[in-house]
């Protein structure tokens, strides 16, 4: 009859070394995950970034449309308004 300790030693050397690779592969899952939920923690604060940007710049748009009009009827308003009154002072004859 064969001694069955070798045997049992092979069967509990290759266990250990199975578990050894679980457990290393484990860890790497581990900071695998770590690192992908701090990455998408990070696209998502880019995204939000980008979104305030976009929003800003849609403001800045506004604003300078607001502006151009502000400048059109503060400028050319009062243009039209003096040619109208030259324009009746004309037809009705101007002060005497």
């Amino acid at each position: 009859m064969t001694d069955p300790a070798p045997e049992l030693q092979r069967a509990v050397d290759r266990l250990t070394s199975s578990i050894d690779q679980l457990r290393a592969e484990l860890v790497r899952k581990d900071v695998y995950e770590s690192d992908q939920r701090a990455r998408d923690a990070e696209l998502q604060g880019v995204r939000d970034d980008v979104r305030q940007l976009a929003t800003r710049m849609d403001r800045g748009d506004q604003q300078r449309a607001a502006d151009r009009r502000l400048i059109l009827t503060s400028i050319i308003a009062p243009v039209i308004v003096a040619l109208i009154m030259l324009y009746v002072a004309a037809q009705v004859g101007g002060p005497a």
